[in-house]
């Protein structure tokens, strides 16, 4: 019921806005901050307390859509969870912007409830972007990373040259 709870309060107010989630199990209560809103005061961080003052609007709340370029294959979270771009602290980021990547690579880890998942490159290319900061709360099937492929890694079209 509180992992429901905790799921319906993120699709409310948007994973990229969630800084701090509290839970307390007994008489359940939910504590959430959110980030402050691009442009705003920083100060003016929101608080929620229980699942009942946790409810906000989810249109003013909606995450941005990241538009990958059309030559570009994103790389999407593996699961709902928290984004490692270092494989630990103090150590450097996996990849960063223009680095290159062969198919298999760590890009990044995707954290959920102390288990650590691998967010892999499925085919060879060069980082275009990268979507979200360290340590970011993200969803299942987000985009973090973008890889523009090698040439040479491309599926075969099914065209034939003569």
């Amino acid at each position: 019921m509180v992992v429901q709870t905790l799921s319906e309060v993120l699709a409310l107010v948007g994973p990229s806005r969630a800084q701090r989630i509290q839970v307390r199990n007994g008489r359940f209560e939910l504590d959430v901050t959110l980030r402050p809103e691009p442009g705003g005061n920083p100060a003016a961080a929101e608080t929620g307390t229980s699942a009942d003052s946790a409810k906000t609007d989810s249109s003013a709340d909606a995450a941005p859509v990241d538009c990958p370029a059309p030559d570009t294959i994103p790389v999407t979270a593996p699961a709902i969870g928290v984004f490692h771009r270092c494989p630990a602290p103090g150590k450097p980021p996996f990849v960063e912007v223009g680095d290159r990547a062969a198919a298999g690579d760590e890009l990044g880890l995707v954290e959920a409830m102390k288990v650590f998942t691998p967010v892999v490159a499925d085919r060879a290319g060069t980082v275009s972007a990268i979507h979200v900061a360290d340590r970011q709360l993200v969803e299942y099937g987000q985009p973090l990373v973008d890889l523009l492929p090698d040439p040479a890694d491309e599926p075969p079209t099914g065209r034939r040259t003569a």
